[in-house]
């Protein structure tokens, strides 16, 4: 039993796809392909089925490796692109690869193709596992982010009915002693969730401005003031 390939055989050439896929399956692959030649066909085959790999002649009378590599960075997939062809200079060999193409074979040095085709799957795995991580990544952080703001939320409120439980108390006191101490409870109360939606404003929940702390601070303790007056 070979090792499953999905091959995109964008090649004009019958014969020469024969050979592309000769030299895959004594390497051990058990290839499926579909071979196409024109944009029409390149994009219906992207649209209606699941591929591994693109290989791509790099000149054909209607279609070009360029054009077959645009197609597939439009697609949004992130399939290896290996050209292999007969006729690709150095230089043109290297701005494909600078416009996303993974590999370039000689068709007449056929022996890299199964070694790239190696290489390149892994490396495509490689990809999709590491966005796989960072979607997660991004989903956990989302759902943290949900939970802090509940956290702020109940907490924040708490400390409000904790602090108007107090005044409405001191409302009923005459001793200026018990007063003094209602007082001090509640600044504590305001201090503490001055120091808490600090805390969730700041980029950093390890830090927060003290400057600007000590200022809203000092304005809350005389609002306080003035409202026992």
């Amino acid at each position: 039993m070979g090792i499953p390939l999905r091959v995109l055989l964008v090649e004009d050439s019958e014969d020469d796809a024969l050979l592309l896929l000769r030299e895959l399956q004594r390497s051990d692959y058990e290839v499926t392909f579909e071979r196409i030649d024109t944009p029409t066909a390149m994009k219906a085959a992207i649209a209606e089925q699941t591929w591994d790999i693109v290989i791509c002649d790099y000149s054909m009378p209607t279609f070009s490796a360029p054009a077959a590599l645009k197609q597939v960075k439009e697609s949004g997939l992130d399939l290896p692109f290996i050209i292999v062809s007969g006729t690709i200079g150095e230089d043109t060999a290297v701005t494909a690869m600078k416009a996303g193409a993974h590999d370039y074979i000689i068709k007449g040095n056929l022996v890299r193709l199964t070694p790239a085709v190696a290489r390149e799957l892994r490396e495509a795995l490689v990809r999709r596992e590491r966005k796989q991580a960072e979607e997660q990544i991004k989903v956990s952080l989302q759902e943290k982010e949900v939970l802090l703001k509940e956290i702020h939320h109940r907490v924040k409120n708490n400390l409000q009915i904790i602090s108007s439980l107090l005044n409405l108390q001191a409302e009923y006191l005459k001793d200026n002693q018990a007063l003094e101490v209602f007082k001090d409870s509640q600044n504590r109360i305001e201090s503490m969730a001055l120091i808490h939606e600090k805390l969730y404003q700041s980029q950093d929940l390890a830090r927060i401005n003290f400057a600007d702390y000590i200022q809203d601070l000092v304005t809350n303790t005389n609002s306080l003031k003035a409202g026992y007056r």
